[in-house]
């Protein structure tokens, strides 16, 4: 990831969902949430902490505590940060084909930056 600060966006579904938005919103437990947003809001200024190439130009930001959170994302012409979806280590190979998909059907479309959400958690 380059040193300038990205920016920071949701992927978006043709059905208005956002995959991040639902994870996030599945986390009960408020000090989880802070923890996680806290965590991303460091990948938007490009500082990601441990994380790994899954391949296909997918990334997978290791949140140590909990279950294993895992947050999935890509970069998309090295200024933005999509944000493709979460999970737990129970989940992560599910999790990790799921978001190698949505970054293929997104590089593919026609989406562009100004059809994405911005990160708001």
């Amino acid at each position: 990831m380059s040193h300038s600060k990205p920016t920071l966006v949701k992927l978006v579904l043709d059905s208005g969902s956002s995959p991040i938005d639902e994870w996030f919103a599945s986390l009960r437990d408020k000090s989880t949430r802070a923890r996680i947003a806290r965590a991303l809001d460091k990948l938007g200024r490009g500082v990601p902490g441990p994380h790994r190439s899954v391949g296909q130009g997918v990334n997978e930001l290791k949140l140590d505590f909990g279950p294993g959170y895992r947050v999935y994302y890509a970069e998309w012409r090295q200024i933005v940060v999509v944000l493709l979806g979460g999970g737990d280590k129970s989940s992560q190979k599910r999790d990790v084909e799921m978001a190698r998909h949505r970054w293929t059907a997104l590089k593919n479309s026609d989406t562009s930056v100004e059809d994405l959400g911005s990160w708001d958690p």
